[in-house]
């Protein structure tokens, strides 16, 4: 096992060295932290600030072109949702995403450096999520843990501040399973929560 986990991590590293090589400053990681705000049967009666919860991602992304990049991310948050009597209740929940990033700077020909010192991205992505740690339980009200799909939509800015290092905001829109909050009656079929975030970029 420990042999197979080595030729797999090697693997991983010469894939990134030959992209590196033929492409410098297209692979880098992507560090994000911010708030989300959820939109789910049972929430209209909770108060906006009530509902805000943190989130952090960690993603590693690649530009296969000019205007087109990939982004694989793991998400670790908290969220806000409410009871059939519209009491709050929060959880945490992880997950994993496949992005696709479309650089409308290059497609729109505003900037074509090799490092473009700004870019505005749009995203399209589609992962799993799953829902844990609920607490409180509240008047006998349990949820329980699943694992959803889930798509998302949204908006990316890239600003650089040096060769290497940039600094990223991310306004985007996440659809996931009705059952991912731990209820899955009422509502329309679907759980949905807006993300605000920013962070920093190192392209190697």
């Amino acid at each position: 096992m420990k042999t197979r986990i080595l030729l797999l991590f090697l693997l991983f590293e010469g894939l990134v060295q030959g992209i590196q090589a033929q492409n410098p400053g297209k692979i880098y990681l992507m560090i994000q932290a911010g708030g989300n705000y959820a939109w789910e049967e049972h929430t209209t009666g909770i108060s906006f600030p009530r509902m805000i919860a943190s989130q952090e991602t960690l993603s590693l992304c690649w530009d296969a072109t000019p205007s087109s990049g990939i982004r694989l991310q793991g998400y670790f948050g908290q969220n806000h949702s409410g009871t059939p009597k519209n009491q709050l209740y929060k959880f945490s929940s992880t997950g994993c995403y496949v992005d696709y990033l479309w650089n409308l700077s290059y497609a729109a020909m505003l900037e074509k450096p090799e490092i473009q010192t700004a870019s505005f991205r749009i995203i399209a992505g589609l992962g799993l999520e799953s829902g844990h740690h609920f607490k409180p339980e509240i008047q006998g009200f349990k949820p329980e843990n699943k694992t959803v799909p889930a798509a998302r939509f949204g908006f990316l800015s890239e600003f650089m501040t040096s060769k290497r290092m940039g600094i990223v905001g991310e306004f985007n829109c996440t659809v996931l399973g009705n059952a991912f909050n731990g209820i899955t009656v009422g509502g329309n079929g679907f759980d949905t929560r807006f993300e605000l975030l920013v962070g920093t970029t190192y392209h190697f």
